[in-house]
């Protein structure tokens, strides 16, 4: 894995006039203002590299957006807090190779909402697949064949985690239903305990995923 694939597979996956930036974990990477100063000011080492390498590819997606690629706290559901008419993502994780940050933007205007999410597959954990995917997500899976399931499975967690940013608030994977296509490279999410709702359809959002070098990708939007 490298930027440029980084790069090219987020740009496949993004709805038309989100922009990413990603990269590798940076040890330069710096608060961009107070908020983010008082946020990393008790974090330990991994973790401040981790969320200052997010902060950074931000500020950076901000910019090629053309907005002021400003200090960026974080919100009471502890999202990143995006500049008024902007909405966004940001994504981290570590494998083999190390840590690598992605965050995508876009204006309220063209997307609602948005979210991303790269999971490492060697990181995950079965005994939690157990817990958060649902019994039709499991059914689904039992009709992979046995070599693609896992890679199935990190799929359907990305999945959910790339929703659960877009949803803002909601934090309970469980909660989230994922509807994976036969080629799985394209998703529809619902919240199950809206589903008897009147107004389920507001809660309605579609994805895309993808697989490469041993990580699970997933986009999330409406």
């Amino acid at each position: 894995m490298d930027r440029a694939s980084l790069q090219v597979i987020w740009a496949a996956l993004l709805p038309d006039h989100a922009v990413v930036e990603a990269g590798s974990y940076s040890s330069s990477a710096q608060p961009g203002g107070a908020s983010e100063q008082l946020a990393t000011a008790g974090m330990q080492d991994s973790r401040r590299l981790e969320f200052l390498s997010g902060r950074l590819y931000a500020r950076k997606a901000l910019a090629a957006l053309g907005r002021e690629p400003i200090d960026i706290p974080i919100a009471i559901d502890r999202g990143p807090q995006w500049p008024e008419g902007v909405v966004g993502s940001i994504t981290h994780t570590l494998g083999s190779s190390g840590g690598w940050a992605s965050a995508a933007v876009s204006y309220v205007a063209t997307v609602s909402s948005l979210g991303i999410d790269m999971e490492c597959s060697e990181n995950l954990d079965a005994r939690a697949l157990d817990v958060v995917l649902t019994s039709t997500e499991r059914a689904f899976l039992m009709n992979v064949p046995p070599a693609l399931r896992f890679r199935e499975a990190s799929l359907f967690w990305c999945a959910k985690e790339a929703t659960l940013k877009a949803a803002r608030g909601v934090t309970d994977p469980s909660e989230v239903e994922i509807q994976l296509s036969k080629s799985g490279e394209q998703f529809r999410a619902t919240r199950r305990s809206a589903q008897q709702n009147a107004r389920e359809d507001a809660w309605v959002f579609e994805g895309r995923t993808s697989y490469s070098d041993g990580f699970a990708f997933a986009v999330a939007y409406r």
